[in-house]
């Protein structure tokens, strides 16, 4: 269970069990981020902060799902803040 101070929280056993392994759940986390721009497209949506929570607590739950899908597919990591530099290379891989 991934949670965030404000007390959200994010139910990854459930993802993996719909999805059916650590590697499909981390697909899908990743496809739903690339469709919401990472949290940027939030702001065109009517309630902006629960969608910010909702992308945050995604990422979070993406990071977690990296750790243990030892074998998932290669990509870059959803958490960008300890990149200096974006790599377009992996922006594309993302949207394939």
């Amino acid at each position: 269970m991934i949670t965030t101070p404000a007390g959200s929280a994010f139910d990854v056993a459930s993802l993996i069990s719909d999805n059916g392994s650590p590697q499909a759940a981390l697909a899908k986390l990743r496809t739903m981020l690339s469709k919401l721009g990472g949290g940027a497209r939030c702001k065109l949506l009517r309630d902006v902060v629960a969608c910010n929570e909702t992308v945050e607590l995604a990422k979070r739950a993406a990071v977690a799902l990296e750790a243990c899908a030892g074998s998932a597919p290669p990509g870059p990591s959803v958490d960008r803040r300890d990149q200096k530099r974006p790599d377009r290379r992996e922006s594309a891989e993302l949207s394939r």
